[in-house]
């Protein structure tokens, strides 16, 4: 919903859906290298720290679009194997439909692994030690259209 309601072509992969919301604005024909601009602030985002935040907690570092916590906090899959794009010409054997794209850095992580163009990948399931190591960088987002009417009948009923 948010690609059509934002110019992009219906169809397009949630990664490229992720990637908009956090790397474009209205209006902008540029991309952003973080979701508040293109010079990194520390602040921003919860970045090298030893736990999450709540979200929302770095409100200034929010997108174009509003979007909290694009970088930081905790990766976030998207529905997307790891393929190259489009005119890439870098083989990488990891490319093909055993991975899947997590994006937007963890709360470890450092800035240049929070950039708005950083993609990682990672297998949908964990090995045991993954379970007990890592796998808790890893979360999701839940989307849901502004226009709602359900959103906006929870909204009013909070006022």
């Amino acid at each position: 919903r948010f690609l059509k309601e934002h110019g992009m072509p219906l169809g397009e992969l949630e990664e490229e859906e992720w990637e908009k919301a956090a790397s474009w604005g209205p209006g902008q024909t540029t991309k952003r290298m973080w979701p508040w601009g293109d010079s990194f602030e520390a602040g921003r985002a919860n970045l090298g720290s030893e736990r999450t935040t709540a979200v929302g907690a770095n409100g200034n570092g929010a997108s174009a679009y509003g979007v909290q916590d694009m970088a930081g906090n905790v990766m976030e899959w998207v529905d997307a194997f790891y393929q190259p794009y489009s005119g890439n010409g870098v083989a990488d054997p990891n490319f093909g439909n055993a991975n899947r794209i997590v994006r937007g850095g963890h709360f470890r992580s450092s800035d240049q692994d929070a950039r708005t163009t950083r993609r990682f990948y990672n297998p949908p399931k964990f090995t045991a030690a993954e379970l007990k190591a890592h796998t808790w960088l890893i979360g999701f987002r839940c989307v849901v259209p502004a226009n709602d009417p359900k959103l906006q009948a929870h909204l009013r009923s909070e006022k």
